[in-house]
């Protein structure tokens, strides 16, 4: 999607679907979520959009929207220590957070 970004060019779904091997369900609920953080945005049918370069998209974003957000731990009383190990994962996000998708992109090797 990001080549999209530059070229302008939007992808459908059935395109991005083929190309992440994912139904349609979950592909379009995955963009849904990251149109909320405002990383994608849905064009007219099923078209969609990368509303903000890799670089400026840091990957703790992408964690705590699709893995944890520390701001929102378990409410309940007996998770007091799964509570405070979670604090203490969210210390060390803070430290690794300047790490964007571009810098990991260029990281990985994808296979052909």
């Amino acid at each position: 999607m990001s080549e999209s970004l530059r070229t302008g060019v939007t992808q459908t779904l059935p395109l991005l679907s083929k190309e992440l091997l994912l139904g349609y369900d979950t592909l379009e609920e995955l963009l849904e979520q990251m149109a909320t953080a405002n990383l994608v945005q849905r064009m007219i049918g099923h078209s969609w959009v990368m509303v903000r370069s890799p670089e400026h998209i840091q990957a703790i974003e992408l964690y705590r929207l699709f893995v944890f957000d520390p701001d929102k731990p378990p409410a309940r009383s007996q998770y007091g220590k799964i509570n405070a190990w979670l604090a203490r994962l969210a210390e060390h996000d803070a430290k690794i957070a300047g790490v964007s998708l571009r810098t990991l992109f260029d990281e990985v090797k994808m296979p052909d």
